[in-house]
């Protein structure tokens, strides 16, 4: 039986074929507007989280230990500008041109970021000491620089999720990262405590909500191999040479150079 002319296109335009089928462009929409609420949404708690612990800091701590907290803050973000230097940015663009990369790259960059943090952050305290600041601004440092760390291990866990377009899992580890760290240090100014207990429990938060990244990465995108990043081994890439068969025997970091 001959099929009457447009009937195809009739059907594929019904509800049903539309849900079924979308095209390529609106499928894209989609995932862009579910990606922005989800992260906005995370955005809007978190931050109306810190913001009750700064305002109930500020009555608590008073003008000197909310401006120790504030500066250990802002003192650990500048050192962090020499750990992350790009890093992220770069991690996001290479792993969504290639997504296998990631095997070869994540943790790569978070034993790089290591490695600069450990030494950066050394001097940095040797230098606050002979500056001269007080004893509850370095000790409130030390205290955040875990968990201002940890915040940048996030980042490149949001690399990987956003270069696979997936940012509920991000934005619901920062969420209760944000809402954790403020409840504790909430708790702990109830309790008594100053202003170095509130910078204990913002590391605390901070690396509760990268295990929760890596958590949620195990069960939606997937782990990339850590073997693979550390000792050169299956996932590491082909090195440019003149013959097709000879592959990389180097570490990976090394190749990644390529």
């Amino acid at each position: 039986m001959r099929k009457r002319p447009g009937a195809d296109s009739a059907v594929a335009g019904t509800p049903a074929a539309a849900g079924r089928d979308l095209s390529p462009a609106r499928a894209a929409g989609e995932r862009a507007i579910l990606n922005t609420a989800y992260r906005s949404g995370g955005e809007i708690v978190g931050r109306f989280a810190s913001l009750l612990l700064f305002a109930y800091a500020g009555r608590k701590l008073g003008q000197s230990g909310l401006g120790a907290f504030v500066f250990g803050i802002a003192f650990t973000g500048f050192v962090m500008i020499g750990v992350d230097l790009g890093l992220d940015r770069y991690t996001l663009r290479a792993i969504a041109r290639e997504r296998s990369s990631a095997h070869h790259l994540f943790f790569n960059v978070i034993l790089l970021k290591v490695a600069r943090a450990i030494p950066l952050f050394l001097l940095s305290f040797v230098a606050l000491d002979i500056i001269g600041y007080s004893s509850q601004a370095q000790a409130t440092a030390w205290v955040l620089a875990p968990g201002v760390f940890s915040d940048s291990i996030a980042r490149t866990q949001l690399s990987l999720f956003a270069a696979h377009e997936r940012n509920a899992p991000p934005a619901a580890a920062d969420t209760i990262q944000r809402v954790l760290s403020a409840l504790l240090g909430i708790i702990a100014l109830k309790l008594g405590y100053g202003v170095v207990a509130v910078g204990a429990t913002y590391s605390i938060g901070s690396f509760t909500g990268v295990v929760i990244g890596f958590l949620l990465m195990t069960r939606t995108i997937g782990l990339p191999r850590v073997r693979s990043a550390i000792g050169g081994g299956e996932g590491c890439p082909p090195a440019p040479s003149p013959s097709p068969s000879k592959t990389c025997s180097r570490r990976c970091w090394r190749c990644s150079t390529h």
